[in-house]
């Protein structure tokens, strides 16, 4: 189980690695995917750092928080890596956030790993934003 008990002489909670206390102290509890705990006592879980993600429930060390791969990123505590969305893109490994496409360029594909995946509008085309996911936002330009 998810639930781990011990009591001292003195009937104080005391959590194992991979456990926390629960809100009320009454219990350990697994620290959830996207954290740990590497000692005993009360502490809570810590999150894995962004850009990194563990999907392994009662995880007892930060070597469980793995880097995300090129194409994908992460917030803290989280259990797993999300590929950047059409429009963006990131080419570094662990990144918390994806970079966006610049103006006038457009990606429609899920994980992009470099820039050269920000494709440019046809000429006399541009687009209003960065981050664009689509071809059919790029607009005829205007003088």
């Amino acid at each position: 189980g998810d639930v781990y008990i011990i009591l001292d002489e003195e009937t104080q909670l005391v959590c194992g690695p991979g456990f926390e206390p629960s809100t009320d102290f009454t219990q350990c509890l697994a620290c959830p995917q996207g954290k740990f705990s590497e000692h005993e006592g009360l502490g809570f879980c810590t999150a894995c750092d962004a850009g990194k993600a563990s999907p392994e429930k009662q995880a007892v060390s930060s070597a469980t928080c793995t880097d995300c791969d090129v194409g994908k990123n992460s917030s803290a505590g989280s259990s797993v890596c999300s590929s950047c969305p059409p429009g963006t893109y990131t080419d570094e490994k662990s990144s918390s956030e994806c970079k966006s496409c610049p103006k006038g360029t457009y990606n429609d594909k899920n994980g992009s790993t470099t820039s050269s995946g920000c494709i440019a509008c046809d000429e006399g085309y541009g687009t209003l934003l960065e981050a664009t996911n689509s071809s059919l936002k790029c607009l005829p330009c205007f003088d």
